[in-house]
């Protein structure tokens, strides 16, 4: 019944508006006072608007920092678990529960290109120019697959295809990281 009465009531308002016209100054004065209103009205409608996501979005940061440091808190704790299980078991790389999972990878040592001066000047004065580019800089991704990691007292170091160490490159240690899924 209400969608009835709806209906008319829009049949109605589209009869007026097909009718109204401005034909004097006074129906044109009229018009810029219903303009005006109804500028008015959006004005205030898009400033309660930004009041309310703006209440919304600071009501949704505090709260979502509370639940932040709630999830850090666990997801440290998953983590320091898998660690001491993959220690008992290097194979332990995913530990499962009808609740979620957490996975480990680890990652090799790798070189880090930290000096590319001395790199240059490495590849240089060794001759390794196939791993130059034209612009004369270093072509890394080739020459990183020819390095070799060798752990001496300092930790681990880079050495070229002649068994010197290489100048402006570290060795990044071997990295655990840990992923937690939660089953939803």
């Amino acid at each position: 019944m209400s969608d009835f009465i709806e209906e008319i009531e829009r049949a109605k308002e589209e009869a007026e508006r097909a009718s109204f016209q401005i034909d004097n100054l006074e129906t044109l004065g009229w018009a810029f006072r219903k303009l005006s209103a109804l500028q008015a009205k959006e004005q205030e409608i898009k400033e309660y608007e930004k009041a309310e996501i703006f209440r919304i979005k600071s009501w949704a940061a505090k709260e979502t920092n509370k639940l932040d440091d709630d999830i850090q808190f666990f997801q440290s704790h998953i983590e320091r678990y898998h660690f001491r299980k993959l220690q008992e078991d290097p194979k332990a790389k995913t530990l499962s529960t009808p609740y979620g999972k957490s996975k480990s990878t680890t990652s090799k040592p790798s070189p880090q290109s930290v000096d590319d001066t001395a790199l240059l000047e490495h590849i240089k004065s060794n001759g390794f120019t196939d791993y130059l580019k034209v612009e004369e800089s270093v072509k890394w991704g080739d020459f990183k697959k020819r390095i070799q990691i060798t752990e001496t007292d300092d930790g681990f170091a880079a050495f070229d295809e002649n068994g010197e160490k290489i100048p402006g490159v570290i060795v990044k240690p071997e990295n655990i990281s840990f992923k937690s899924e939660v089953e939803k």
